[in-house]
């Protein structure tokens, strides 16, 4: 049902997501991610308390 979902997002954006997003989406969808900081090549530090829910009931809280 996810892998769906998925697949009409980046179908409606125009979009393919990288395959590590959709892994991650597929075996957690909005879950908390651990550790929840990172880092880019601007900015270091960034706080993300919950990934992107793409179904109206996460699979994990």
């Amino acid at each position: 049902m996810i892998l769906r979902v998925v697949l009409e997002i980046e179908s409606l954006l125009n979009y393919k997501f990288p395959k590590e997003y959709v892994d991650v989406v597929l075996l957690d969808n909005g879950g908390h991610p651990e550790p929840n900081r990172f880092d880019t090549t601007k900015r270091k530090g960034y706080v993300m308390d919950r990934l992107l829910t793409l179904l109206n009931e996460p699979t994990s809280l």
